[in-house]
C-alpha cells in the first residue's frame, strides 16, 4: 500500500526499482515449490465443471494461505511455480507444462460455461456488442459466499506470483478491474470502456435533472416527473429504479460512487 502511495510522488524509475527491491525481500530463499498432479481429462476448457477446472484442482493442491506461491523454483532454466504433471500425460516439466496448466487456467477463467468457474464475467460492452472494450472481462459480483472469496484470493495470490516469476497471466481484464489493483483511480473513460449503455443512461439522468433545476429556478416545474428505469448488473441481473425529477440531481451525484458495484 505504502508503494502504491509513493508511485504518486516519485518517478516512474525510482518505483520500479523499489518495487522490484521490495519483491527480492519478501521473496524466501528456499528454492522448493510444489509438484502437482492435475488431470485436465478431454472436456474444453469452457465446458469443464467447477471441480474439474485446472484452476480449481491447482487451489486444492497448493492453497491460499499467506505462503502460497513464494517460493520460484528453476526447472532446466525456466521459472516455475509448481512443477506440473497432467494425469495419464507424458512429459517431464522443464516450464512447458508449467506454462500450458496456466494457459489452461486462464482459459477457465474467462469461460462463459454455465459450470464453470464463473470469478469473471464479460463486461456488459462485451455481452451486447456496443462500445471500446468488448473483449475485456470483470469480478462477477454475483461471487460472493466464502468458497468463492477463497477462489479469489488464490487468483490474487497468482497474479502476485507471475510477477515474481515474470509469467505473463493471459487475462483481459478490463481496466475497470486493474487500474485499482495498480493503486491507480479509474476514470469516467474507464466504467465507459466496460459499460457504455449504463453512462450513456447517467448522462441523460444529469441532463434532466439539470433541465429540472432550471425549471425550477424559473418557476416551470412540471407536475409529474417521475421515470422508471431498468438498468442492469455487471452480472445481468435487472433492478427497476424510480426516480422523480426533484431527487435526479442527487441520484445522479452518487451514481459515480457506485459506479463499481
Amino acid at each position: 500500500a505504502e508503494l502504491r502511495r509513493g508511485a504518486a510522488r516519485i518517478g516512474a524509475g525510482p518505483f520500479t526499482a523499489l518495487l522490484r527491491a521490495s519483491l527480492d525481500l519478501t521473496a524466501p530463499r528456499a528454492e522448493s515449490v510444489p509438484s502437482v498432479i492435475v488431470n485436465r481429462g478431454t472436456v474444453p476448457p469452457d465446458q469443464r465443471r467447477r471441480e474439474k477446472t485446472v484452476f480449481f484442482q491447482l487451489f486444492e493442491q497448493i492453497g491460499c494461505g499467506p505462503d502460497a506461491m513464494r517460493s520460484v523454483g528453476d526447472s532446466h532454466g525456466s521459472k516455475v511455480l509448481w512443477k506440473a504433471a497432467f494425469e495419464g500425460e507424458g512429459g517431464m516439466d522443464a516450464g512447458g507444462l508449467f506454462r500450458d496448466s496456466v494457459r489452461e487456467m486462464c482459459e477457465e477463467l474467462q469461460s462463459t460455461g454455465a459450470g464453470g468457474l464463473r470469478l469473471l464475467v464479460p463486461t456488459p460492452n462485451h455481452r451486447f456488442g456496443v462500445g471500446a472494450g468488448r473483449d475485456r472481462w470483470m469480478l462477477n459480483p454475483a461471487r460472493r459466499e466464502a468458497a468463492d472469496l477463497a477462489l479469489l484470493r488464490f487468483l490474487g495470490a497468482l497474479m502476485a506470483a507471475s510477477l515474481r516469476c515474470g509469467t505473463g497471466l493471459e487475462l483481459e481484464l478490463a481496466s475497470l478491474v486493474w487500474k485499482p489493483l495498480l493503486g491507480q483511480e479509474p476514470a469516467w473513460g474507464d466504467l465507459a470502456a466496460a459499460d457504455e449503455a449504463w453512462c450513456a443512461h447517467v448522462t441523460r439522468c444529469r441532463a434532466a435533472a439539470s433541465r429540472s433545476a432550471s425549471r425550477r429556478r424559473s418557476g416551470h416545474t412540471p407536475a409529474n416527473a417521475s421515470a422508471l428505469r431498468t438498468m442492469r448488473s455487471s452480472d445481468s441481473r435487472a433492478s427497476r429504479r424510480s426516480t422523480s425529477a426533484r431527487k435526479a440531481q442527487s441520484w445522479c451525484m452518487s451514481a459515480g460512487a457506485n459506479s463499481a458495484i
